[in-house]
């Protein structure tokens, strides 16, 4: 019996701490669930909050403004995934596709619309699947125009496009690429120009070239005939029972024919400008490269123009007739530079002026310069010219005849850069210009 009490009590016991146990349980929950409550209650408040903020605040306006910008950029711009399919494009982008049904195109693999498009390089070349833009911004690539060859391909509706690529991947906040973004700017139209410019300049040097040669030939025997003359006249003696101004008619025929050989000197030398400039443009202009004396083709260029011009005073400093200054150079080619310097010189500057020309030897390099009392020229002329058939607009010549196609500054420019030399013009408005180029010491 008594062990039958002891259960009973045992069993009572055990039920009374369980239900102590369960009502503590229960408290628990209750707390818990009051506290969850709270929770929830400060979530959706701060949803409710951060909502509103959303639509009065700077954000959702930046969000606003740069989906207006996203759809008004004028270049194609699309959004990759990492599949390669579109999640975004704006409408210059369908636009320049020439595509009617963009959800039916931006659903296609990348393989398939790069197979549509037929996807080919600037020279026409088809471009590899791992080359396309796509392809290599979805590996991580940042493309620009450097690193990427304009491209070409065929749009939904047929047209031939050429387009300038940038492009860039899309990272997540760890780093890894989740999607990337392409930029085509459509550069069909300028690259037509271009071709159009490159042929019309191919057509204007052919021109020049067949121009130069073919009047080359017949200035060759005026000249030649011009000289004959010159010499029969020189030859011949007043006759016996001969008018008295015999002599005097002589002499103004010699003057006449000077005149014409002046005359077909500056004709010779626009020709050969014209043959230079064909041959700069075809690459084709040769340099017999030898060492010789640039002392002696500086004193060579400035006789021979105070023979030609001798009411002028050129004067020669720092180049005495024992100084030699070996180079490596075409010397008739250096020689055409000097006398470009010198007849512009003389051309554009008052006939009771000096020119000055000088040699300086600095360092590993000779420096020879031609100092005119001219005009002088702005900054932003000087700038232009060096450019072929480029004229100062303004200056008028001054001192002599003779007129100028804007080329012998261009070639002289060439030729001195073909020496790995360096070629420029210090000038002053009102107080002249300096022309100089320098050339390595042999």
């Amino acid at each position: 019996m008594s062990g039958s009490v002891r259960t009973d009590q045992e069993l009572l016991n055990e039920l009374a701490m369980l239900r102590t146990r369960v009502t503590e349980l229960e408290q628990e929950r209750e707390q818990a669930l009051a506290h969850g409550q709270q929770k929830l209650e400060r979530l959706q408040q701060d949803q409710v909050a951060h909502t509103a903020e959303d639509k009065d605040a700077p954000v959702y306006e930046r969000l606003v403004v740069l989906e207006a910008i996203f759809e008004t950029i004028k270049d194609a711009l699309a959004v990759y995934a990492p599949s390669g399919k579109i999640v975004r494009a704006n409408r210059a982008f369908y636009q320049l596709m020439g595509i009617e049904h963009p959800l039916e195109y931006d659903n296609q693999s990348l393989q398939e619309r790069g197979q549509l498009v037929r996807l080919s390089d600037e020279h026409g070349v088809p471009l590899p699947e791992e080359l396309w833009p796509a392809r290599r911004a979805l590996r991580g690539e940042v493309i620009t125009s450097e690193n990427a060859p304009d491209i070409t391909f065929f749009t939904m509706d047929g047209r031939e496009i050429q387009a300038d690529i940038t492009g860039a991947p899309l990272r997540d906040s760890y780093g890894n690429v989740i999607g990337a973004v392409i930029v085509l700017h459509d550069i069909t139209q300028r690259k037509r120009l271009e071709m159009r410019y490159v042929e019309d300049n191919r057509r204007m040097d052919e021109f020049l070239s067949i121009a130069s040669h073919e009047l080359r030939t017949p200035m060759t025997t005026i000249n030649g005939n011009i000289q004959l003359a010159m010499r029969r006249v020189r030859g011949l003696s007043r006759p016996e029972g001969g008018p008295p101004d015999y002599e005097d008619k002589l002499a103004l025929i010699q003057e006449l024919l000077s005149r014409a050989e002046r005359q077909v000197r500056i004709q010779n030398r626009l020709v050969s400008d014209l043959l230079d400039v064909s041959r700069i443009q075809a690459n084709r202009l040769e340099l017999n490269i030898a060492e010789c004396d640039l002392a002696a083709i500086t004193r060579e260029a400035v006789e021979d123009q105070r023979f030609s011009v001798p009411r002028r005073t050129i004067l020669l400093h720092n180049v005495s007739p024992e100084l030699s200054i070996p180079i490596q150079a075409d010397a008739d080619r250096i020689g055409q530079v000097i006398t470009n310097f010198l007849t512009n010189a003389l051309k554009y500057s008052d006939e009771d002026t000096t020119v000055d020309v000088d040699i300086q030897l600095q360092d590993t390099y000779a420096r020879v310069s031609v100092h005119d009392k001219g005009p002088g020229l702005p900054e932003d002329e000087r700038k232009r010219l060096w450019e072929r058939f480029y004229r100062v607009p303004g200056i008028r010549i001054r001192s002599g005849s003779g007129m100028s196609l804007g080329l012998g500054l261009y070639i002289c420019h060439t030729i001195i850069e073909l020496h790995n030399g360096q070629i420029g013009v210090d000038s002053t408005v009102g107080e002249g210009s300096t022309f100089w180029f320098m050339l390595p010491l042999a």
